[in-house]
């Protein structure tokens, strides 16, 4: 009775295996460094438009399906003399401000899928009670599938525009007032001169005229 010793060179399947886990681990790592890669440019790309969105000059707040307020942008604290804290979180729709304007169903129209814009929404400083007037455009925000999940209500100051508008009408309404009393009087000249000759011509003797 003997024993047999066999050997079996395993070199090359080693290798190969040592080979394959290699490739495997640069694979791992370079979709990590891509993920990575990827990773950092979506949150340079998030951070790009929030903070276009946070630093436009036109008041921006954005709701939910429900109208809870998720966002607001610092043009919107401004403008409304308001706290995103204090707005965040609440419902629109449950603001008595809301409830008795045309904003109301702005929202809801909104929230429904269609655009709507008020060229004059008004608004009272609480703070200094100076009178506003607004553009508010209203959109509806939706998802890939072209579902409605919230909208955006962009508010412009137009206070400026409107009040110089409205002194443009005040100044051409002042002028047409003294157009009109100017024709008036001269009018009236006219009538009293024309009296006045009547009367000469009237009164003066028929043997005059042969």
């Amino acid at each position: 009775v003997g024993m047999i010793s066999i050997s079996i060179d395993r070199t090359a399947e080693l290798n190969a295996q040592r080979e394959k886990e290699e490739i495997r681990e640069k694979a791992m790592e370079e979709l990590e460094e891509k993920v990575v890669e990827r990773t950092k440019d979506l949150n340079d790309a998030k951070r790009y438009i929030e903070n276009i969105v946070e630093n436009t000059p036109s008041a921006l707040l954005i709701v939910d399906k429900a109208g809870k307020v998720t966002f607001v942008n610092k043009a919107w604290e401004s403008l409304f003399e308001s706290d995103k804290s204090k707005v965040i979180g609440t419902n629109i729709f449950e603001y008595t401000s809301i409830k008795q304007s045309k904003q109301y169903e702005m929202y809801k129209s909104a929230l429904e899928g269609k655009r709507m814009t008020d060229a004059e929404a008004s608004f009272t400083s609480v703070l200094t009670g100076k009178n506003y007037t607004f553009l508010i455009t209203t959109v509806p925000i939706k998802d890939d599938k072209g579902d409605v999940i919230g909208c955006a209500n962009m508010t412009i100051d137009r206070t400026a525009e409107f009040l110089a508008i409205k002194e443009k009408e005040e100044i051409h309404r002042k002028i047409m007032d003294q157009l009109e009393e100017k024709v008036n009087a001269r009018t009236k000249e006219l009538i009293e001169s024309n009296l006045y000759i009547e009367s000469i011509i009237d009164n003066v003797p028929a043997s005059i005229f042969t």
